[in-house]
């Protein structure tokens, strides 16, 4: 499988899982209790939690882990060529 469908199952684990409901409902969560730290802690505990189960979830479907790696680096790198404009591609910090 190549980088694109990579990165394309990444994201349908992520719409078949729901993760972008379940984000909405924790970022208003936070809204509504913005005073008490361990709600935005446990927030940010969650984020990496449904990042690592996906991750894991596409590495079980018997990707080549290498390719994975490739997608990943690049999808940062488009990310951050965004937010660097005017910068090269091969000289954004990664």
């Amino acid at each position: 499988m190549g980088v694109r469908w990579t990165s394309l199952n990444w994201w349908m684990i992520h719409v078949e899982r729901h993760d972008n409901l379940i984000a909405a409902l924790q970022r208003f969560r936070c809204y509504l209790f913005w005073f008490h730290p361990l709600v935005w802690i446990l927030d940010r505990k969650l984020l990496l939690e449904r990042e690592r189960v996906c991750d894991e979830l596409v590495l079980g479907m018997r990707i080549d882990r290498s390719v994975y790696a490739a997608s990943i680096v690049k999808v940062t790198r488009s990310a951050l060529v965004a937010s660097w404009p005017g910068l090269p591609a091969s000289q954004v910090p990664i």
